[in-house]
């Protein structure tokens, strides 16, 4: 597999991770909320139908989905420990797939501990090398970054982040070439970073105002490890990013889309003036049902492992 352009968030992308949850949903019931947080019991019909749809929106922008169970569905020990949980759909968290190979994320809830590692298994069933991993003692987690033209990765510290996982988040993606790493601080209100940015073009992104001011980004050059302090809006302003802003108005995970390909974007349904301001700006949106998968605390963005990029011929 061609890793070259993963870096290149904007770039249209070839391969996706997902994973079509089974069994596991049946251990999400009120007792169980908290440890899998979820917030609220799914229906699981429901669910499902509301999954298959946003899988096949993805593939009809040209994204080829690569589903964690197909690959890993003769590894029997992998498939008796995905059924007990409930949060592998999420596979955005579990891993960031860098130029040089995979770093495979530290979880921070209990519930979730150790799923980085069957992302691993189906590293090594596609040919991608294991750059490094982050448990059992770093907390980072995928959702919590994002690649910036291809030579910056943009990282959130937040509740589900500790200094040991950040310090060595950083030394793999030097590791993997990259040049800048920049930290913003998350409110407390979000888990990661796709909450509040999500990039859908290398000048263009996705941004909900109250979540970028908490607090200065620092911006580290991971070569000397000299470091600057800027707010993060100032940041994208002086990178020539136009933001498109949200609102509460907009609805829960509105800033949560995926990007399959420069503008193109799909997203949950509820999120139009988003989706709308795509469109304004010669792009593509695509909104799926999302009242039983929300229940997971989640966004399409959040169901979403990039595993491969490519650039664009003219």
């Amino acid at each position: 597999m061609n890793l070259s352009s993963i870096a290149h968030e904007h770039l249209p992308l070839r391969k996706v991770l997902m994973h079509r949850p089974g069994v596991e949903l049946q251990r999400v019931n009120e007792h169980t909320l908290r440890y899998f947080n979820f917030a609220a019991v799914p229906d699981i019909d429901g669910y499902m139908l509301e999954f298959d749809a946003l899988a096949e929106a993805i593939g009809t922008m040209g994204t080829e989905v690569v589903l964690l169970g197909e690959v890993l569905k003769d590894d029997h020990e992998a498939q008796a420990y995905i059924a007990n949980r409930a949060n592998m759909v999420f596979t955005r968290d579990l891993a960031i797939v860098s130029p040089k190979g995979a770093v495979l994320a530290g979880m921070a809830i209990d519930g979730r501990k150790g799923e980085p590692e069957m992302v691993g298994r189906v590293c090594g069933r596609l040919g991608v090398p294991v750059l490094g991993r982050l448990e059992p003692d770093g907390m980072l987690e995928g959702g919590g970054v994002t690649f910036f033209r291809g030579d910056t990765v943009i990282v959130g510290k937040c509740k589900r982040t500790n200094s040991a996982g950040l310090d060595h988040f950083a030394s793999l993606m030097w590791q993997a070439g990259l040049k800048r790493m920049v930290t913003i601080p998350c409110p407390p209100w979000d888990f990661h970073i796709d909450g509040f940015l999500v990039f859908i073009d290398h000048d263009l992104a996705i941004v909900d105002p109250k979540g970028m001011q908490i607090g200065p980004a620092v911006i580290k050059n991971l070569e000397t490890g000299e470091q600057r302090e800027q707010m993060m809006m100032d940041f994208l302003n002086d990178e020539d990013v136009e933001m498109i802003h949200v609102t509460e108005s907009d609805g829960w995970a509105a800033v949560n889309f995926v990007m399959t390909g420069p503008r193109q974007i799909v997203g949950y349904e509820w999120a139009e003036n988003v989706m709308n301001e795509v469109a304004k700006r010669g792009g593509t949106a695509i909104g799926v049902r999302g009242n039983e998968l929300r229940k997971g605390n989640g966004g399409p963005h959040c169901m979403t492992c990039p595993l491969e990029r490519v650039r664009i011929r003219n």
